[in-house]
């Protein structure tokens, strides 16, 4: 039987129960697998788990509260700090981020900072087969896969928040007026690639007319571009 070690740094205990629930539910998708679950309050306790994981054998998947707590206040090491060092220091490691945080920019420069494998976006956890099935897919999808998505779980989140690095540049750049043409020379890529972009937009965004004006419209009204 396959063994996955899981932590979570998390000062909530509710939220670590409810973490802990949530994994009962991920043995329903594949009951093979045996969780050997640990649970912190702080990053010092979190980073001294780490030192230790390197004698014995590395974390499978690591849940990190990023956000205010009273308990990791101005310490030092902080989890932002974790995270980091989970990304240089354990490259294989998968990392799901837990934080207060609900618009898309600070999903953006959470992604950008910490190149996590899911994000959990609400702190109101309600429906656990959701957070459930986000781990599980988090679990499975290899981190060097092509076109690898980020999981995300939270309110008022929506299909965009799945688009790739490559869809959010190609919608950047139309934002900028470029054609398709256009952008394929400045991104170096081929007009079939950006066309299949396109498509993922206009499916992450429901765009039934298929135009790229009603794209950049709905896109612009939900933040996800803006014009100067």
């Amino acid at each position: 039987m396959k063994t996955i070690k899981v932590l979570f740094v998390e000062d909530q205990e509710y939220l670590i129960n409810n973490y802990i629930t949530a994994f009962s539910l991920v043995k329903k998708y594949e009951g093979t697998a045996e969780y050997v679950i640990t649970h912190v309050n702080t990053a010092f306790e979190a980073q001294a788990l780490l030192e230790n994981s390197r004698v014995t054998s590395p974390f499978n998947l690591v849940i990190l509260d990023i956000g205010v707590s009273l308990l990791d206040k101005e310490s030092s090491p902080s989890k932002e700090d974790i995270g980091l060092q989970l990304r240089k220091e354990f490259p294989n490691t998968k990392l799901i981020i837990s934080t207060l945080f609900k618009d898309y920019i600070k999903v953006c420069q959470l992604e950008d900072k910490f190149d996590p494998d899911g994000i959990i976006l609400s702190r109101a956890i309600e429906d656990l087969s959701e957070v459930a099935f986000v781990i599980y897919k988090v679990l499975h999808c290899p981190r060097n896969a092509k076109n690898r998505k980020l999981a995300i779980l939270g309110h008022k989140v929506t299909k965009p928040y799945l688009l790739t690095k490559f869809d959010r540049q190609t919608l950047f750049y139309l934002n900028e007026g470029l054609t398709l043409k256009e952008l394929a020379v400045e991104v170096s890529t081929s007009e079939v690639e950006l066309n299949n972009s396109l498509e993922n937009l206009f499916g992450a965004f429901y765009i039934e007319s298929r135009s790229i004006r009603d794209l950049l419209l709905v896109a612009k009204s939900m933040g996800f571009v803006y014009d100067e």
